[in-house]
């Protein structure tokens, strides 16, 4: 019979970091427009005990990769599969260049991790669904900046973060909250999930989900203003399975439920939001 642990004990072997870290590097913005990675999966790879130190090492190397199917924009109802590429170079658990962009943490213990993060945001393209797109424009990518924040306890962990667009005049922002727990079994088989929900503040809306007076006349949808309020809830799911000191594959998932304001708007096609796949990682 499978014996529950303490899942953020510090006695976590270094190939569950490596995969968790293929998930935060490796969905790919096809499948999801706004770069928008399951979050309990960089929530659990931000845990001190989920990412232990390699002993005698001060850096840490991840490679690897995978596939996944979901939406190609948030709000679409095409599907498609996706690669999921990965990398991730760690110093310490201090500094993190990875697919998303530079992390630093700056405060760092047992239980608590606060930090900053520089990545980016690869907007939208009409292209992505050119049927359900057309006439809405493109939306730019931009840089952006911001800071995250978990603490963990026995069997749960809180997460939040906040992250700003900073290269354009859009001053869209989205702040993340959840929590997260999870079960590791005799197999070493681990298993984490994850409720969280994000809000998005009007500028946000406005630049996903406003159709003006020039998109209303291209697309005959009636014009539409959304106001600041919550995006969405979701639930995540994945289970990782070591293979050896080095290796390990992870099956991942997650329901994403739009609401409010966001699934209001004739840009979402469905609001109801499906993600899937499988990575294997290496960590040396």
């Amino acid at each position: 019979m499978a014996r529950r642990e303490k899942v953020w004990s510090q006695e976590r072997k270094s190939v569950l970091w490596s995969v968790i870290m293929i998930v935060i590097g490796g969905i790919s913005t096809s499948a999801q427009a706004r770069n928008d990675i399951p979050l309990s999966f960089v929530a659990t790879a931000s845990d001190p005990a989920t990412a232990p130190a390699i002993t005698g090492k001060d850096w840490r190397f991840v490679l690897g990769g995978g596939i996944g199917y979901g939406p190609v924009y948030e709000g679409s109802s095409t599907y498609a599969p996706t690669a999921l590429p990965a990398f991730e170079i760690n110093w310490r658990d201090r500094v993190i260049f990875d697919y998303q962009g530079l992390h630093g943490n700056l405060l760092k213990d047992k239980h608590l991790t606060m930090g900053f993060d520089l990545g980016y945001d690869l907007g939208r393209q009409e292209s992505d669904d050119y049927d359900h797109l057309r006439g809405y424009g493109d939306i730019e990518p931009a840089v952006t900046m911001g800071m995250h924040f978990s603490y963990g306890f026995d069997y749960l962990k809180v997460d939040a973060s906040f992250t700003q667009a900073v290269s354009d005049n859009s001053n869209a922002n989205v702040t993340a909250v959840g929590v997260s727990s999870g079960m590791r079994f005799k197999t070493r088989t681990l298993i984490v999930a994850r409720f969280g929900t994000e809000f998005a503040n009007e500028s946000y809306m406005d630049k996903f989900f406003r159709i003006d007076a020039a998109a209303s006349a291209r697309t005959g949808q009636p014009e539409y203003n959304p106001e600041y309020g919550i995006k969405d809830g979701t639930i995540d799911l994945s289970i990782i399975q070591p293979i050896g000191d080095h290796w390990a594959l992870t099956g991942l998932a997650q329901y994403k439920r739009m609401v409010g304001p966001a699934a209001e708007s004739p840009i979402v096609a469905d609001p109801n939001q499906f993600f899937g796949g499988v990575t294997l990682g290496y960590t040396f």
